[in-house]
């Protein structure tokens, strides 16, 4: 997919990159949800009912075809055969920039980069910028396979398609701006040293019902937006929610997303994964994953977490659920979600709404 500037927005991205200050406003929406323990949820306006999520609409794919890679810890279903090319522009300067993968760059350069590295996925790298308050996103460093890397280079194509199409939302990650150089490629985004919200429920899971109806809310509040954008997440889990300062959530990972009919690169985890013939993605297959963190976040563990890969989508394929969800707050909304019953994401920001006195 070529990233094509064509019904973006207009901003100067690359421009933008090179100021590394922090004055840039907090955006919130209509209909602020406040809590006692931390953080708020935005909310969503409820004079708009602009979401279009019908996961009739949604382009097909075949599930065929896409290798796992072997550095693909985390279990995403990863599509093959991508294509794209990155859009020429101007580089920025080095205010913010982290170093970028070279082929001059020795291992020991490299062995550096990912020590003093704030996160290491699949297919990036992300580094701290000089100024503290962004990361960059590259592709990996460590990738010699031409072909590996060229893949590598669509994850981040996709993900800057994405937010170029996105306006600025309380629960999506901000962006700052790109370089355009295919050989040094990387973006800048919004840095939170808190971490996803997978190793923060590890590390801090002591954590008030009051707040876990918060996150809840705030996951279904971005998801919403998303998919009234037309964007499919396609990767919808735990580890793909950062957290705030204030404990507020912010979705992030859209390398693998499909934005307005274009093919998803990726599908979701195993636990958060809709049984189904191929790896096409909809809102309802990112309601079904939007389930599944409802459930890790109630209890603090995935769904079927003691559970082999291969038995969980046989389970959940033939609805047998976790017993323990009958028993939740929400037990309710998550089974809704994962039996796709709801029609769009909206009615599942109002289902948590309507348990907000009960916490």
């Amino acid at each position: 997919m070529a990233c094509d500037a064509k019904d973006r927005r207009d901003n100067d991205e690359v421009g933008a990159v090179r100021q590394c200050d922090t004055g840039q406003k907090n955006d919130t929406v209509a209909g602020k949800w406040s809590g006692r323990d931390g953080g708020t949820s935005g909310g969503i306006n409820e004079t708009k009912d602009s979401e279009k999520d019908n996961s009739r609409n949604s382009q097909k794919t075949d599930r065929g075809g896409g290798e796992r890679s072997i550095r693909n810890t985390n279990d995403t279903r990863e599509h093959g055969n991508m294509n794209g090319e990155w859009k020429k522009g101007d580089t920025v300067t080095n205010d913010t920039a982290a170093s970028r993968p070279s082929d001059t760059e020795s291992d020991q350069a490299i062995e550096v980069r990912f020590r003093e590295s704030v996160g290491v996925g699949t297919h990036a790298l992300i580094e701290l910028a000089p100024c503290g308050t962004r990361v960059t996103k590259c592709v990996r460093p460590d990738e010699t396979d031409p072909f590996m890397r060229k893949m590598e280079l669509r994850f981040l194509i996709r993900e800057l398609d994405v937010y170029r199409h996105l306006d600025p939302h309380p629960r999506i990650l901000k962006f700052y701006g790109f370089t355009a150089d295919p050989e040094t490629a990387f973006i800048t985004l919004e840095y939170m040293k808190n971490g996803n919200l997978r190793d923060y429920l590890d590390k801090q899971p002591n954590q008030t019902m009051r707040q876990r109806m918060l996150w809840c809310a705030q996951a279904a509040e971005g998801l919403y937006y998303l998919h009234g954008e037309k964007v499919v997440h396609s990767d919808v889990r735990t580890e793909n929610m950062l957290v705030a300062d204030d404990l507020t959530l912010r979705i992030i990972d859209f390398g693998g997303s499909a934005i307005k009919g274009d093919r998803p690169l990726v599908a979701e985890a195993t636990r958060y994964f809709l049984p189904r013939s191929d790896w096409t993605t909809s809102p309802d297959t990112d309601r079904f994953a939007l389930g599944s963190c409802f459930y890790h976040i109630w209890t603090g563990h995935e769904p079927y977490h003691d559970v082999e890969r291969e038995l969980v989508d046989a389970k959940f394929a033939v609805k047998e659920y976790p017993h323990d969800v009958y028993t939740l707050l929400i037990g309710e909304i998550i089974l809704k979600c994962w039996d796709c019953k709801y029609k769009t994401t909206r009615e599942v920001y109002m289902d948590l709404y309507n348990l907000r006195d009960k916490v």
